[in-house]
């Protein structure tokens, strides 16, 4: 319950952050909220108070299919546990009350004052958006895949501070241009935090509650953008896409796809990662890495200004956009698979592109020569260390390939690497061209086994004149050939021509071919 003496108590429990560490400008902006603003809050108050009378809408044993914002499963968790849970800032029932991330609840009072408190010219009806709220409460519940303890008045106050969070933090950013929000987030270390909790599957708040509260302070002076765009804005910068391809993506979220209902922050996300135009069924197995495959001739470039799973082959070329990794990238995967992975309604494209990802990276060499082509980007310290974490993002994730957008790209590529000119090929390189020094010995070793076939040859014709005054036979041909290659083939295919006539006119009941002059 939002009273004046537990938001007193609120201020005085949590630290205050500002711009200078533990600054006096900020304490005397949080003092403010229980002192110019107090009738804001009172009629807070008594409007959540309101909200007890109103019984909790019962909750049918057979539920709606509504659920959007699911637990980690356990056997995804125990692979990398942190990967799924805030750090810093908790959003959502799920992380709600933890006690590690009690610091970051200063902000959302922050939030509430900068959004509701001081609202300037634009009167924002503050019982107006509780009551909204409450309205909205039994189908935001069935959002959660878990039963919500909360009574019917914290579960409010949670939406209420945690929407107001997110919704004044993505109007400053975009007025600063997403560079920087000073009023909740000065130092440098917490908005990259905070863009890492809010895409976490376990950290949601469903996206109507976002939208109710965006469009209830949306200011009548000035048109606002879309949310989707503010969202993808925000999330861009754990993934980072080309201005152009940026653009497309939000031109697609909110013109192409503008009757979609988005379910979550991460909704948002991965829609806007997946390809719509996609030939998606069954994906043949492949098991070639980076190295096999440039030994069987397909060539690796990176492709530039499209979308991060847009991965094409052709002509024995394969090209796929630059990946950019960093400490946060293994927990956006993990959170996108995981989301995947408990959201039927939702194509698996992320978890098709890691699959494709690990059978190409087997090693620290692989990562190297996707490195060296501009595919892979990284921070990470060593290419051993992408290697590692690109093979355990599958680890534990269930894929039967079904649905792959990737099928026709897999099936391509097996396609061109088995065809036995290509087999032989790769043989011959994998076996006695894997450097130079090994090329070099294989090229001396055939010189040497050359001069030794043309050295008995001349041996051998040397006896034929001695002995029997002539040159001719078998030796004498290959003899000719090792000197004139070309002079030997155009001899054998004289040979030929007269073989095959002797066969079709037995009887010579037509001329011989005569051996042409050269």
């Amino acid at each position: 319950m939002l009273r004046n003496k537990s938001i007193t108590l609120h201020l005085k429990k949590f630290p205050i952050y500002s711009r200078q560490s533990c600054s006096k400008s900020l304490l005397s902006e949080n003092r403010s909220v229980t002192s110019s603003n107090t009738n804001m809050f009172e009629s807070l108050k008594e409007k959540m108070k309101a909200i007890q009378h109103h019984p909790q809408p019962h909750r049918s044993s057979l539920r709606k299919k509504k659920v959007s914002i699911y637990r980690v499963p356990a056997k995804l968790r125990k692979i990398d546990a942190k990967s799924y849970e805030p750090h810093f800032i908790s959003i959502g029932p799920y992380h709600h009350g933890s006690p590690s991330l009690q610091a970051s609840e200063q902000l959302k009072l922050l939030a509430l004052n900068s959004l509701i408190g001081n609202s300037g010219t634009h009167k924002i009806s503050v019982d107006k958006l509780i009551s909204v709220l409450h309205s909205i409460e039994h189908d935001v519940r069935e959002s959660y895949s878990e039963e919500i303890g909360l009574s019917s008045e914290k579960f409010v106050e949670m939406m209420l501070l945690d929407g107001c969070f997110i919704v004044h933090l993505f109007k400053e950013l975009n007025e600063n241009d997403f560079n920087s929000c000073l009023s909740l987030l000065p130092k440098r270390w917490m908005l990259p935090v905070v863009r890492r909790d809010l895409i976490t599957l376990e950290n949601q708040l469903p996206m109507i509650v976002l939208k109710t509260i965006y469009k209830e302070t949306r200011s009548n002076s000035n048109k606002e953008t879309s949310l989707e765009r503010l969202v993808l804005n925000f999330i861009n910068p754990l993934m980072r896409r080309e201005k152009n391809v940026l653009e497309q993506c939000i031109m697609d979220l909110t013109t192409s796809n503008k009757d979609k209902c988005y379910h979550h922050l991460l909704d948002v996300f991965h829609s806007s990662l997946s390809l719509r135009k996609a030939n998606r069924g069954k994906e043949p197995h492949m098991h070639r890495s980076i190295t096999e495959l440039k030994e069987s001739g397909i060539k690796i470039r990176v492709r530039e200004d499209t979308q991060l799973l847009d991965i094409k082959f052709k002509n024995g070329v394969l090209r796929i956009p630059g990946l950019q990794m960093d400490n946060h990238t293994g927990s956006v995967l993990r959170n996108i698979v995981a989301y995947e992975q408990c959201h039927h309604d939702c194509k698996p494209d992320m978890t098709a592109y890691l699959f494709f990802l690990d059978k190409l990276i087997n090693s620290a060499d692989d990562v190297g020569l996707m490195h060296y082509e501009g595919v892979i980007q990284h921070s990470l310290g060593s290419n051993k260390q992408v290697a590692k974490l690109v093979n355990n993002l599958c680890v534990e994730v269930e894929y039967d390939g079904n649905e792959s957008y990737l099928c026709d790209v897999v099936e391509s590529i097996n396609l061109y690497s088995g065809r036995w000119l290509i087999k032989v090929k790769t043989r011959l390189k994998h076996d006695y061209f894997t450097n130079l020094w090994v090329g070099i010995s294989t090229l001396a070793a055939l010189l040497m086994i050359y001069l030794t076939v043309l050295q008995t040859s001349c041996d051998i014709i040397d006896a034929q004149e001695k002995y029997y005054k002539g040159r001719t036979g078998l030796w004498f041909g290959l003899h000719r050939f090792l000197l004139h290659p070309i002079q030997g083939v155009k001899d054998t295919s004289w040979s030929a021509l007269s073989f095959i006539n002797g066969v079709v006119f037995p009887n010579n009941s037509v001329k011989e071919p005569t051996q042409p002059e050269f």
